[in-house]
C-alpha cells in the first residue's frame, strides 16, 4: 500500500505554505516537468558559458592591440610575454567550457531519455557533420587533448600597424595570437589531423579557427535547442499554471511582482523525501537566454536532423 502524500508547496514570507494535495499521476507530471525546465535551464546556461568564453578571448586581444596602439613601444619584458600567458587561458577556457557542455548535455540526455535515445544519436550526427565540415571544429576538439596532454597552443604574439589611408591618419593594429606548427606536430595524438596541420603555415594565426569552430558550435546548438524547446515550452505552461494558481491563493503573503518558488514534496509517514524546488526566476533565466541566442535562428548551415521527445511525462 502506497502511503505517500503528494503536496504542493509555494514559498512565501511566511516561509513554506501548503498549497493542495494532488494524486500520484499529477506528482509524476510536475516532477517531470521541473526536472526537464532544470536540465534546458542548464543547457541553456553552459552554451552561454562558452560564449561569454569566445567574448572574452576577442575582447583581451582586442585590449592588447588598443595597448600597442597607444604605446607602439612596449616599456618591459612582461608586456610581451603577459598576452602570451592570457591569450592560452583565454583559449583554455574556451576548450574547458566546450567540454563541460559536451558532457553535461550527454549525461543528462542519456538521464532523462535513456543511453540509445535518437536525442543523443541526433547529436553526434550534428557532431560530426561539423566536425567532417570544418577543420576549426575539428581542431578545437583535438586542441582539448593537445592542453591536456602535451602544452599550450600559443608559443608568439605578432603584432601588426598598417595604414588604410595615403595620409594615414586611419591606420588598424592587431594582435595575432600564433601556435607553432613544428610544436603542435610532436604531440601524437592528432590522429588524421596531423596531415592537415603539417599544411598549414609555420605560424599558424588561431583567430580564424575560434570563428570556425564557435560557427560550427552555434549550428549544432541551434538544431539541439529547436528539438529541446517544443518540450520546454509544454513543461513551461504546465508550471506557469501552477505558479499563476499559487500567485492567487498567497495574495495576502507575497508580493504578486515578486518571483515565486515552487516546491512539490513527497511525505510518507511525516518523513520529507524527494524535494524538489524551481524558482520562478529560473524559467525568466531560460526566457532571456532565449532571447539573447534568436540570432542563432539566422544561420544559414544547418546540421540537419528532426526528432521528437515524447516519453517525459508532462
Amino acid at each position: 500500500m502506497n502511503n505517500n502524500k503528494y503536496i504542493v508547496f509555494y514559498y512565501a514570507s511566511k516561509g513554506y505554505i501548503e498549497y493542495k494535495t494532488i494524486t500520484e499521476p499529477e506528482y509524476q507530471q510536475y516532477v517531470g516537468s521541473i526536472k526537464y525546465v532544470l536540465f534546458y535551464h542548464k543547457f541553456q546556461e553552459l552554451f552561454e558559458l562558452v560564449k561569454i568564453n569566445v567574448f572574452e578571448f576577442w575582447s583581451y586581444l582586442n585590449d592588447v592591440s588598443e595597448k600597442h596602439r597607444l604605446n607602439f613601444i612596449f616599456a618591459d619584458y612582461n608586456d610581451v610575454v603577459d598576452p602570451i600567458l592570457f591569450t592560452n587561458q583565454k583559449i583554455s577556457n574556451i576548450l574547458s567550457s566546450f567540454k563541460t557542455f559536451e558532457d553535461h548535455l550527454k549525461h543528462q540526455l542519456s538521464l532523462l531519455f535513456g543511453s540509445d535515445n535518437k536525442i543523443l544519436e541526433g547529436y553526434n550526427k550534428g557532431d560530426k557533420a561539423m566536425y567532417d565540415k570544418y577543420f576549426g571544429y575539428r581542431l578545437f576538439k583535438r586542441l582539448r587533448n593537445y592542453t591536456q596532454h602535451y602544452g599550450l597552443p600559443i608559443r608568439t604574439i605578432s603584432f601588426s600597424r598598417r595604414g588604410q589611408s595615403k595620409n594615414c591618419k586611419l591606420e588598424i593594429y592587431s594582435v595575432s595570437p600564433l601556435m607553432n606548427k613544428k610544436e603542435l606536430l610532436q604531440y601524437k595524438g592528432w590522429s588524421s589531423l596531423k596531415d592537415e596541420i603539417n599544411n598549414l603555415a609555420d605560424s599558424i594565426d588561431i583567430r580564424e579557427y575560434v570563428n570556425e569552430f564557435f560557427h560550427a558550435f552555434k549550428l549544432i546548438f541551434k538544431e539541439v535547442q529547436e528539438i529541446l524547446s517544443t518540450k520546454y515550452i509544454i513543461s513551461k505552461a504546465k508550471l506557469d499554471q501552477l505558479y499563476n494558481e499559487c500567485l492567487i491563493h498567497s495574495a495576502d503573503d507575497i508580493d504578486k511582482y515578486k518571483a515565486l518558488s515552487l516546491a512539490v514534496y513527497i511525505k510518507a509517514n511525516s518523513d520529507d523525501k524527494d524535494k524538489l524546488m524551481l524558482p520562478k526566476d529560473t524559467i525568466n533565466r531560460i526566457d532571456r537566454f532565449e532571447l539573447r541566442n534568436i540570432s542563432n535562428s539566422n544561420i544559414k548551415d544547418s546540421v540537419s536532423f528532426s526528432l521528437k521527445i515524447d516519453n517525459i511525462p508532462l
